[in-house]
């Protein structure tokens, strides 16, 4: 449905999993999916100028979500739709004005608002006034014809029911004047069972609470909260799910992970959980590596494990992966059992065994990054590889890429192609390594980080050439973070008395971790300075991009009797980074 869904920065698409799921989204359903495309879709910003369309609206946060929730494509369509700013909008506006509960009838149908504008003809508007008159059935109207449209059925099949909802409205709301308004919810639930008999309405979903719960609020609006609240309560007091007490007291969960988790797994007898448990013990998973296995991937509980789990654990251990590596490998990435062996797994290890011509360097990128088993090979990696091909990067080149980063290759092929033909423009030659580099630095982030690490170079008096200039020299320059980048700089300008141009022709020592390198050997040179061992003019960058054993020959050990705490005071710096 949204090919392009999954192409994006791995560790954005991470934030956008766990944004979706705090939002309420079971990730077994379809509408997880939807609401992560959505999200995709859309920077922040875009996101709150929708809100802030659907508050003009009387909507409030609360609302917004729910209707979020309920139909995802909601969000998807232009501020300028919501506002309905075209034909229907005028139509629109009037009708939400005809009635005091206007806002809450959008916020239990946001799915009309993402079909098409076409349904804002005379009569379909006519339709709508004659119903939201009603007042308290305006909820149900929407509720009528979102179901209707989830059946496909064009505006002639949805207008032919108009007289019989006519009459049937009618006699139920003359039936509550005759019998007292606080007949109308019983009334209604009768009305709705009619609308669900004639096929007009869905029948009831299993997990929504009783209707009393949906229909108390047309008694007496004050008590709406209260009995939301009394309804929570109630099921928050029943005795805790048998899966709960089992993740807490076997996996160790906290209840509020343990509670989470349930959502995904139901068990009331231990007899399964317990086979699944015991197998991963059986091939060598620690209880921590089972907990965060289950955490990750509940619904693994409820797996065979001989169907399921045992042909995966078999296919690695027969390529020589040792058990220690593949309870690493499936702890981390639990996922891997929902692929199929025969469809997914097998032939993507085939493809990466025949792109590396070497079953070794296959299982050493499986183990570094597991996740490529799940790629789509065929639509995305394949035609991305293609592409460096058809543009002269060695296969010995992209082979050293897949091996140094194996998600290289895991993006959008026309975003691919783009990137691609940024780096020749940038004068980076395709025969070279470096070329295939600065393609996986690019590919890494999104244009306005990019701009953003290169204003941070700004600010230390890098012009924009010397940028590109540092950034063929030594392509990972750009893959420090912006507050990396500003602490490095800080410590080599400030700290060391260097010059930042010094940085443009080593751009390498941007990348030097400050407490495991930088800080103990500045540690190390200012201690040789105060004692006239080194002199100013020295040429710092070398000392501290030499290797470590070539400082300690060169820097360290010479001077022993005119420094004696030196090494000392080195191995305790070092030792305190750790």
């Amino acid at each position: 449905m949204q090919p392009r869904a999954s192409f994006v920065n791995p560790v954005l698409f991470r934030e956008l999993v766990e944004e979706v799921k705090e939002m309420g989204f079971n990730p077994s359903t379809m509408k997880f999916a939807k609401a992560l495309h959505v999200l995709q879709a859309m920077s922040k910003s875009t996101w709150e100028r929708k809100v802030n369309v659907y508050q003009k609206w009387g909507l409030s946060g609360d609302q917004i979500c729910l209707s979020f929730r309920r139909n995802t494509w909601c969000m998807a369509v232009s501020e300028d739709k919501i506002m309905r700013r075209k034909r229907g909008g005028p139509e629109m506006k009037k009708v939400m004005a005809s009635t005091s509960n206007g806002s809450a009838a959008m916020e239990s149908d946001e799915g009309t608002k993402s079909s098409s504008i076409d349904f804002d003809t005379a009569e379909a508007m006519d339709h709508i006034r004659t119903l939201t008159n009603v007042g308290a059935m305006t909820r149900l109207l929407h509720e009528c014809i979102a179901y209707q449209r989830s059946l496909d059925l064009d505006l002639d099949n949805l207008l032919s029911q108009r007289s019989n909802l006519d009459k049937q409205l009618l006699h139920l709301q003359k039936s509550s004047e005759t019998r007292g308004f606080s007949s109308f919810p019983f009334l209604l639930v009768e009305f709705k069972n009619s609308l669900k008999s004639q096929k007009i309405l869905p029948p009831p979903k299993n997990r929504s609470p009783p209707p009393i719960h949906k229909l108390g609020f047309l008694q007496n609006p004050s008590l709406s909260s209260s009995l939301k609240y009394n309804y929570s309560s109630t099921t928050t007091k029943n005795q805790q799910p048998f899966s709960v007490s089992y993740l807490i007291n076997t996996l160790g969960f906290s209840q509020e992970a343990a509670v989470s988790a349930s959502r995904y797994v139901h068990f009331e007898t231990p007899e399964k959980a317990e086979s699944v448990v015991s197998f991963f013990k059986n091939h060598g998973f620690s209880q921590t590596q089972i907990s965060k296995l289950v955490r990750r991937f509940p619904s693994v509980l409820l797996s065979d494990p001989d169907k399921t789990l045992l042909p995966k654990i078999d296919f690695f251990s027969s390529k020589g992966i040792p058990s220690p590596d593949l309870a690493k490998i499936f702890s981390g990435h639990p996922f891997l059992f929902q692929s199929s062996l025969e469809k997914q797994i097998i032939p993507s290890f085939d493809f990466y065994k025949n792109l590396l011509q070497s079953e070794a360097k296959t299982l050493e990128a499986i183990k570094r990054f597991p996740g490529i088993l799940q790629r789509n090979i065929e639509t995305c990696v394949a035609p991305n590889i293609n592409i460096f091909r058809e543009n002269g990067v060695s296969e010995s080149n992209i082979i050293t890429l897949f091996q140094c980063q194996p998600n290289a290759f895991n993006i959008n092929p026309v975003r691919f192609r783009e990137i691609v033909e940024e780096v020749k423009e940038r004068g980076f030659n395709p025969s070279r390594l470096k070329f295939a580099l600065a393609v996986f630095t690019l590919r890494a982030m999104s244009k306005s980080t990019w701009v953003r690490k290169v204003n941070v170079y700004k600010k230390w008096g890098w012009s924009e050439d010397e940028i590109s200039l540092a950034f063929r020299r030594h392509q990972w320059c750009m893959m420090a973070s912006e507050d990396k980048i500003m602490r490095v700089m800080d410590f080599y300008v400030n700290n060391m008395g260097m010059e930042s141009s010094l940085l443009i022709k080593n751009p390498e020592l941007v990348n030097y971790s400050l407490e495991k390198r930088l800080i103990p050997r500045g540690l190390v040179f200012q201690v040789l300075l105060s004692k006239g061992l080194v002199k100013k003019d020295f040429k710092m960058h070398t000392f501290f991009m030499c290797p470590e054993k070539t400082f300690l020959q060169k820097f360290v050990m010479p001077h022993k009797e005119e420094a004696s705490e030196l090494s000392k005071l080195y191995k305790e710096k070092l030792a305190s980074s750790k």
